[in-house]
């Protein structure tokens, strides 16, 4: 069963449930479909405006770039809960003899680098978010603003928890070059991700109460 074709409800019912899936990792491709899915609304509300004329252009390159990543940031939702299916089917592997022994641990590793490029994507797709964001503020229809602040908090979010993922995977990973590569390649997007949602975040509040 696909999340992505039922009801909210029945996603967040099996979210607070005691099972083994959807878990963080699902729920954090969530927060950061949701920031873009902001950034496609607060640029919707601008796109038409006879006040937001000036931006037109700008406002519809946005939205095609802000519904690409709304779009494959919701099929990470249902992808971390079929990767964890994988995961623990190769735990549940039998273990009786030295030769089942050996599959299931090369299972095991498989499995895990397989499932930690989950959150990996999702840091990245979530940088997109940010950098978006961070273009759109300018943009976007100012009455929005606020919009655009809870966008970067949830794409901030979904990174921040992104990491928890990648480590909690890598942990068990016991190739030493896959797991430098894989936290070579996020603890970048990491440091600026954290610094744009600072600044625009600043911004949006500054606006809002000034």
């Amino acid at each position: 069963m696909s999340y992505l074709d039922s009801s909210l409800l029945h996603y967040v019912d099996d979210l607070s449930a005691r099972l083994p899936a959807p878990g963080g990792g699902s729920a954090a491709a969530l927060a950061a479909a949701l920031g873009s899915a902001l950034d496609s609304m607060v640029l919707n509300f601008t796109v038409g405006n006879e006040k937001c004329r000036a931006v037109e252009n700008e406002a519809k390159k946005y939205l095609a770039k802000s519904e690409q990543l709304r779009k494959r940031l919701i099929e990470l939702v249902q992808a971390d809960v079929a990767a964890y299916g994988k995961l623990a089917g190769a735990y549940k592997m039998p273990k009786s003899t030295p030769e089942e022994q050996k599959k299931r641990a090369e299972e095991i590793q498989t499995a895990l680098k397989a499932s930690v490029q989950i959150p990996g994507q999702l840091i990245e797709l979530a940088s997109e978010v940010l950098n978006l964001s961070r273009d759109i503020l300018p943009v976007g229809n100012p009455n929005l603003v606020s919009d655009t602040g809870v966008a970067v908090s949830l794409a901030w979010a979904g990174m921040e928890s992104g990491l928890l993922n990648v480590e909690i995977n890598l942990r068990s990973i016991k190739d030493a070059e896959f797991c430098s590569e894989m936290r070579n390649k996020i603890k970048p997007l990491i440091a600026e991700g954290k610094k744009i949602k600072e600044q625009v975040f600043e911004e949006v509040y500054r606006r809002i109460v000034s």
